[in-house]
């Protein structure tokens, strides 16, 4: 199964651990801006589609530091949702007959969107990206594609090495798409313009912006696709041929999380949302076999963690008997033909009582399994 087919699953769960969406319990600013839905309603149908756009944008981009986005609303595209602006960047990229090297691990969706569009796609490793790789190896004129921070491993690139990064690919006459999804999580994103940083390089770029993952609005949620001027006239006729326009009255509701976001002080009231519920799956660890396998987590709203022995698969249909879907990580290692079969992955966007309740079910299950490796003989390395 692919990763949105278990993450299809876990909506008829009891308890959904398995996708990234957010589903946090709402402040109580937040659930004042639902209560005022109905004047939402009125007020963004009489509006024009673009000061609406506009106004969000504004929100938007100044709650993520993007400061050169506010004075420049060129090049965007508004899309249902994020995958529908990943669906038109992989046609862009087959309407210039790029080649494509994909981060791995990362969203396995992204893949498979590439190769319906026929895109012929690379693998390449983090620490590829971080490293003199791009130069010695990267084939003049293909496109690089990088989630930042990445899911699941928080994985990112600082300022200096972006730089490097897109200094590379300028000499290549290389291109980047970058998938921002998960942004808000990352402290070090606020700190620097990476559209300016971007305009500033000269590359053709791609960028792709995420609302469902950062604001719990019952998935009122949408995409936005911002490119060079290089590729708009590639954007405009493949966002024309998907949609004619998103709902007013979605940008208008998510815009009035951002400002709630914002009045309480932007990553920080992000951040410390998610400080209760990693404590609760950091408690449940101790005395398991359970290993964190991520070393920067704390970019990214989720923890990546393994089991000491044995299959994920098997562990989530264990958890699934007891009412708790979770999400195996292996079809984040979209190329390998054996990815790991350890790996497994929580989110963090969910009631702290909801995680409390499934990190007990959890361990429970782990040591069970622990108990029966010891009982039938099989070797199991002793993380306890």
């Amino acid at each position: 199964m692919t990763n949105t087919e278990y993450e299809r699953l876990a909506l008829e769960g009891r308890i959904n651990l398995s996708d990234g969406h957010a589903r946090q319990e709402l402040v109580p600013a937040e659930r004042s801006v639902v209560e005022t839905l109905p004047d939402i309603w009125h007020r963004s149908h009489g509006a024009s589609q673009t000061d609406v756009e506009e106004a969000f944008s504004s929100s938007f981009f100044g709650l993520a530091g993007q400061h050169s986005r506010l004075s420049d609303q060129s090049n965007r595209y508004f899309s249902y949702s994020a995958s529908c602006s990943i669906l038109i960047a992989a046609q862009m990229a087959r309407a210039r007959n790029q080649l494509v090297y994909l981060l791995e691990p990362t969203f396995d969706n992204i893949y498979h969107i590439l190769r319906s569009q026929g895109v012929e796609v690379l693998p390449i490793q983090e620490s590829e990206v971080q490293s003199e790789w791009l130069q010695e190896n990267f084939i003049p004129g293909s496109m690089l594609w990088l989630t930042l921070p990445n899911n699941p491993t928080g994985f990112t690139l600082r300022q200096e090495r972006f730089q490097r990064v897109a200094s590379c690919l300028s000499q290549l006459n290389g291109s980047i798409t970058l998938d921002f999804a998960y942004r808000f999580f990352c402290a070090d994103m606020y700190l620097w313009d990476q559209y300016e940083e971007l305009e500033d390089s000269g590359i053709p770029y791609i960028c792709l912006e995420d609302t469902g993952k950062t604001w719990a609005t019952a998935d009122f949620k949408f995409g936005v696709l911002t490119c060079a001027d290089s590729y708009n006239p590639l954007a405009h006729r493949f966002h024309d041929e998907l949609l004619l326009n998103v709902s007013p009255v979605a940008l208008e509701l998510v815009r009035q999380f951002i400002e709630v976001t914002a009045s309480a002080g932007g990553y920080e009231f992000i951040s410390e949302r998610l400080a209760e519920p990693r404590e609760i799956v950091h408690a449940a660890l101790p005395g398991t076999g359970l290993l964190h396998k991520a070393t920067e987590c704390t970019n990214v709203p989720m923890e990546l963690l393994g089991l000491p022995s044995g299959s994920s698969v098997h562990f989530w249909a264990s958890l699934r008997n007891q009412g708790i879907e979770l999400l195996p990580a292996h079809n984040y290692f979209w190329s390998v033909r054996k990815p790991p079969s350890d790996l497994f992955r929580i989110p963090l966007t969910r009631p702290p009582g909801e995680l409390r309740e499934a990190m007990q079910v959890i361990k429970h299950v782990e040591e069970q399994t622990f108990v029966r490796r010891q009982r039938d003989g099989k070797k199991c390395p002793d993380q306890r």
